[in-house]
Order: structure tokens, then sequence, then C-alpha cells
């Protein structure tokens, strides 16, 4: 049961890199830079909240979005050097 739950997670996972790389071409058109601080703090704050609410460590929970935060950031600057130089 548990490493069918993972594997959900891990498609989940994929799902939210696709739409990380949206946001990336999104970003590029418009000249947005990859990190917006403001964004992630509130993205954190909510993530702190459901978890709370669900009753989840907030800090753990924190700590795993941080790392999806970096991934994202990472595939989106990975996605903006593949991109073609017009």
């Amino acid at each position: 049961m548990i490493d069918a739950l993972d594997h959900d997670l891990l498609r989940l996972l994929a799902q939210r890199l696709a739409l990380v790389a949206e946001a990336a071409a999104y970003k590029h058109e418009h000249g947005l830079r990859i990190h917006d601080e403001e964004r992630e703090r509130a993205v954190l704050e909510d993530r702190r909240v459901h978890a709370r609410a669900l009753g989840l460590p907030e800090r753990e929970i924190e700590a795993i979005f941080r790392l999806l935060l970096q991934v994202s950031r990472s595939h989106q600057g990975t996605l903006r050097a593949d991109a073609p130089q017009n």
C-alpha cells in the first residue's frame, strides 16, 4: 500500500514539474526572474497552514516544500538554458 502511494506521489511530482515548465515559459516570455522570493514565502506559509490543519509536522513539511521549490528553480534554469536564443 505504501509503495503504491509513493508511486502516486511520484506521478504528482511529475505533473508538478510539467506545470513548472509552463511557468518557466511564461517567466521567460515576460522577462521575469526564476526565483521569486515573495511568491516562495507565500507558498511556504500556505503549505505550513495546510500541514497544520492536517495534523502534519509543519517544519518537516516546510523542508519538503523548500526542496520542491529548489527542484523547481533548478528545472526552470535547465529549461531556460536549453531554450533557443532569439
